[in-house]
């Protein structure tokens, strides 16, 4: 981080709210190049179903791990537990903590936006309770249960398209903050489709 006299400020001299800030910016950046990647994956295997056949195995498991970071790395921003510094929670410490005029006016405009996205963190957090994080039976004893029960719980692109434009208004909304707190920050990259040159650097 880089000060208005062009210094490099230290970790140590933030501030606690900046500490914050400044770990939510970087767990919402990173969830949002997995849910990127998983994106350029999925994309590669439906466009190249020959040349992925050839190693099945290895994509199937490839996105299924990208999956699971997606949703764990997600729904850790929006936990609800007692003890854990969500988004939530963070913009309410904000809130607490005699922010400026500028800082107030953010947290207005992103208190509005983030009840656009309630029914998406909701699906978020329904994903990881019901798939990834607790053994659930209808999941686990599916033959016992109403299987169109399961099949409201699968991942499909409608819902992609819904998390990434829910982390990038995440990402930016925090990055929003950070400025109106006098926290100048390093700028986020998102990562680009690289996936597409594995076929081509293989020689096929």
């Amino acid at each position: 981080m880089i000060n208005k006299t062009g210094n490099i400020i230290n970790w140590e001299e933030k501030d606690d709210i900046q500490k914050l800030m400044t770990i939510a910016e970087q767990d919402a950046a990173t969830a949002l190049n997995t849910a990127l990647e998983y994106e350029y994956v999925s994309t590669f295997i439906s466009e190249n179903l020959d040349y992925v056949n050839r190693a099945a195995h290895f994509w199937s498991e490839t996105l299924k791990a990208l999956h699971y970071s997606l949703i764990m790395q997600s729904a850790r921003l929006f936990d609800k537990t007692k003890d854990v510094i969500s988004i939530k929670k963070l913009f309410n410490k904000i809130e607490q903590n005699h922010p400026s005029d500028a800082t107030k006016q953010e947290l207005i405009r992103i208190n509005t936006e983030f009840a656009n996205y309630e029914g998406i963190i909701e699906e978020i957090r329904t994903l990881r309770d019901k798939i990834y994080a607790h053994n659930d039976p209808k999941v686990y004893q599916w033959w016992k249960n109403d299987v169109s029960q399961i099949n409201e719980l699968k991942f499909d692109p409608c819902f992609q398209c819904k998390i990434i434009e829910l982390l990038k208004w995440t990402k930016n909304s925090i990055l929003a903050l950070r400025t109106t707190w006098g926290d100048s920050y390093p700028i986020h990259f998102e990562i680009t489709d690289d996936v597409r040159y594995v076929r081509y650097y293989s020689g096929n």
